[in-house]
């Protein structure tokens, strides 16, 4: 964006004028009221009433306009207009974002904006101002358009990002703890190691974004769309992940211990070495996902879909599995030891090596392409 400095609409405008001097004047003006009311002390009333009323409105009017020039001090005007059509970033919210303080102008560093050739240089310019003058954290970014911001190890705490456009931008390092980032669009967004404790991320879009390492406790994710993101080592646990989806996602040694996944959909997900210890997954969807050397004790996986997983490895100690579909899935040498399988579908499963003590096996669907031990043939018996 190109703003011509010559252009008239763009002179700074010359306000000096201080609020005492309009005070000043409506005690003038107030004094001058008083001698005409001892003047006209005989006339009507309405003639008085007239007077007063007309002191008043000076009065209100200095103040409003003794305001108005010291918020746009030394702001060009007609500036703040042609920048918001640039950036199609709301106007209320860039003179918002411009973070003027009215109380001290000399605090801060006023933005130049001319200086900038384009405007993504512009909005930078401007979250940054905000960033660096924000007293309690609580920043508003509500519906912005921050597409490709560069905000590395931004304090962005219970920051407002509702609904913001945040694809590929790059938040690594950043603390969101607590911030409200419901319905945003961080599509390939970078979040690598970012601090994301109790975030609101509800019907968020985080296709292919990168959160590895991130610190996602507590957070909310229910029916964020996370296909293909990369969570790997990310901290998950306690989070809520209720009807999300995750087609793709790469979770490998991620930490997803009492994790909400009811109906989440992990179809085609690697979740190598992850931990859903007393993980509540009733309804997940994980056709064809890879948990091999998973840690899902004491899990609940109702009626979990887990066709053509591989499980190889997994510990499932006390899993609750009942009528879960695990047809042709791999549990070779899994642990399922104590698990309730009551119900489940295993027809084509592979079990070799598998330790099914003490699970619970009735009525469990197993057929002639199912492999499985002689040992634990007699447990599947109806």
């Amino acid at each position: 964006m190109t703003i011509d400095d010559n252009n008239k609409e763009n002179e700074p405008l010359s306000v000096k004028t201080p609020l005492i001097t309009h005070i000043s004047r409506t005690s003038v003006l107030g004094l001058g009221c008083i001698v005409m009311l001892v003047i006209i002390k005989d006339k009507s009333l309405v003639l008085k009433l007239i007077f007063s009323f007309g002191l008043l409105l000076f009065f209100v009017r200095s103040y409003i306009q003794h305001r108005k020039e010291k918020f746009s001090k030394e702001l060009p005007k007609g500036l703040l207009k042609k920048i918001s059509e640039e950036l199609t970033f709301p106007l209320e919210k860039i003179i918002a974002a411009s973070a003027f303080d009215n109380e001290n102008p000399n605090d801060g560093e006023i933005v130049d904006f001319r200086k900038h050739d384009g405007k993504q240089s512009i909005l930078q310019e401007v979250v940054n101002q905000v960033l660096e003058t924000q007293d309690d954290g609580s920043a508003n970014f509500v519906l912005a358009d921050l597409t490709n911001i560069d905000l590395v190890g931004a304090d962005l705490v219970e920051a407002y990002l509702n609904g913001a456009e945040l694809s590929r931008a790059n938040l690594s390092f950043a603390n969101l703890t607590k911030a409200n980032l419901n319905g945003a669009n961080l599509n390939s967004s970078n979040l690598a190691a970012a601090k994301l404790c109790h975030a609101n991320l509800n019907s968020a879009q985080l296709v292919n974004a990168n959160l590895s390492n991130a610190d996602l406790e507590s957070a909310s994710l229910s029916c964020a769309n996370l296909n293909n993101a990369h969570l790997v080592k990310a901290n998950l646990s306690l989070a809520n992940l209720s009807d999300a989806q995750m087609i793709g996602v790469k979770l490998n040694n991620a930490n997803l211990s009492n994790v909400y996944l009811w109906n989440a959909n992990l179809n085609n997900a690697s979740l190598v070495g992850a931990c859903f210890s007393k993980a509540y997954m009733n309804s997940v969807k994980l056709t064809n996902a890879h948990l091999s050397d998973a840690v899902l004790e004491d899990a609940k996986l109702t009626n979990a879909k887990l066709r053509e997983a591989n499980l190889e490895g997994a510990n499932l100690c006390r899993a609750q599995m009942e009528n879960a579909n695990l047809k042709q899935a791999n549990l070779r040498n899994a642990n399922l030891e104590g698990a309730n399988l009551e119900g489940a579908n295993l027809e084509g499963a592979n079990l070799i090596g598998a330790n099914l003590t003490g699970a619970k096996l009735k009525c469990v669907k197993i057929d002639h392409t199912t492999e499985i031990e002689s040992q634990w043939l007699l447990a599947f018996a109806p």
